[in-house]
């Protein structure tokens, strides 16, 4: 658990450093390679990573059923017109093919991490020792204190999304289904904010 908090206080320490302000795919890419530094070290937990052949169909369904959950979210944070001031966090004149890409492939590598650590590594170590409940409950404070920066609506969102990542680990077995939601989290996020920030400068 400490190492995890540490973790995180250190990209959170990075994203507020001036000399990487404004260099959003650099901001990801270092601090993704910082977060999975608990798995390289502390190999012996990796198993989180791994989907059974027996479990596979749950895991998809648990995706699915992630996507959608993270679409509608995202769809209903970005109605308040102060959230389009924030995000998209990279904000060209044009969104051309190679940005699209290099975000995308910017987010996943940075929430790959992210997922590896706070709803793999750490939820499963929890478990060894805890029950269910109270590992999710340690989950959330450690995911809340992440997100303490954020506005206050994206926060109070972020408990209930959290939560429902770490049920979805826990029901598959594997981190893949909050990997693979928290990406559509924060492309839809992207692709909305984008959306509505159009039609607000155009009205204005």
């Amino acid at each position: 658990m400490i190492i995890c908090i540490l973790v995180i206080a250190a990209v959170l320490m990075l994203q507020t450093v001036r000399m990487f302000s404004g260099k959003i795919f650099l901001q990801r890419f270092l601090a993704g390679l910082i977060l999975i530094v608990p798995y390289i070290f502390v190999p012996s937990q990796a198993h989180y990573l791994r989907i059974s052949f027996d479990k596979l169909n749950v895991t998809l369904f648990a995706s699915a059923v992630m996507a959608m959950i993270a679409i509608i979210s995202t769809g209903l944070v970005v109605r308040n017109s102060e959230h389009f001031k924030l995000y998209p966090q990279l904000k060209p004149q044009q969104w051309t093919t190679k940005l699209v890409t290099l975000n995308a492939l910017s987010w996943s590598g940075y929430l790959i991490g992210y997922e590896i650590l706070l709803r793999g590594y750490l939820l499963f170590s929890c478990m060894l020792e805890f029950s269910f409940p109270i590992s999710m409950l340690v989950n959330l404070v450690i995911y809340g204190i992440a997100n303490l920066h954020r506005s206050e609506r994206e926060f109070l969102l972020s408990i209930p999304f959290g939560a429902i990542l770490c049920y979805s680990v826990y029901v598959t077995g594997n981190v893949w289904p909050a990997v693979f939601g928290h990406i559509v989290v924060a492309l839809s996020n992207d692709y909305f904010s984008y959306k509505a920030s159009k039609k607000i400068l155009a009205w204005k």
